[in-house]
């Protein structure tokens, strides 16, 4: 995983609060995705 990292954003070190904090944003844009999804039994089912 660290090395994926490197080569997305060289400086790592500088960046790691920007790269957790887009981790982070793209599970939670996932996971709603998932959770909104008919398949997943979402949510919009139920409006």
């Amino acid at each position: 995983m660290q090395s994926v990292f490197n080569w997305v954003v060289p400086d790592f070190g500088m960046n790691k609060r920007f790269v957790i904090v887009g981790i982070v944003l793209g599970i939670v844009v996932i996971a709603a995705v998932l959770i909104g999804s008919p398949m997943f039994g979402g949510f919009d089912a139920m409006r």
